[in-house]
């Protein structure tokens, strides 16, 4: 945690929609962008949609695509 914390991180990416890594990262300075399916949704700055039915690399796109950043 403290090393989180030491770093000084614009934005974080969470693909897993894991509440307990959302936690670890909600304390920081960061923009927070993420799924908000299994909990910790309250936590994040941004929650992307998440549907279980698209392949992993697709859910990961659509947070990366999210960020508008040009390929």
């Amino acid at each position: 945690m403290q090393e989180i914390n030491a770093e000084d991180y614009d934005i974080i990416v969470e693909m897993h929609g894991d509440p307990r890594n959302i936690k670890l990262c909600y304390n920081t300075k960061a923009y927070l962008i993420g799924f908000g399916c299994r909990g910790g949704g309250y936590m994040l700055d941004m929650i992307c949609t998440y549907d279980p039915q698209m392949h992993t690399l697709d859910k990961n796109n659509t947070l990366t695509n999210s960020l508008d950043v040009p390929n």
